[in-house]
């Protein structure tokens, strides 16, 4: 196996190990044994998986199939990444820049800035 490869399998298991811990803390929180100990074996699989990688130990049909799972998981967690970023950027062209570029644009005083910022920077609920 190529090392590039054997190095992105360490860090699909490492990923979802890191997963787990956050997937047990949530459960904790909202009294969910059955979740903390599915969360719990799930972040055991993945350490032992991680350390088998590292060992340079041969992996088995089972752990192909569990780094199969982990990277649907990752490959789902980058694109709710994704998706909370282009928002981000969506609010920055369309909200933010255009109103700082208006401020520049129409306000020669600071009175008029902070009269203007005060306006168009204010959520009306």
């Amino acid at each position: 196996m190529d090392k590039n490869y054997i190095k992105l399998f360490e860090e699909i298991s490492r990923t979802i190990d890191v997963l787990s811990a956050e997937v047990i803390d949530f459960n904790r929180q909202s009294n969910d044994d059955k979740g903390v100990a599915a969360a719990e074996g799930m972040q055991e699989n993945y350490k032992n998986l991680r350390n088998k990688i590292l060992a340079n130990e041969q992996l088995s049909h089972a752990d192909f199939a569990k780094l199969l799972i982990g990277a649907m998981i990752v490959s789902q967690q980058l694109e709710r990444r994704i998706e909370t970023e282009k928002t981000a950027l969506e609010g920055y062209k369309i909200d933010i820049i255009p109103k700082l570029q208006r401020i520049l644009n129409e306000c020669e005083t600071e009175e008029e800035t902070q009269n203007l910022s005060e306006k168009i920077f204010t959520i009306n609920t």
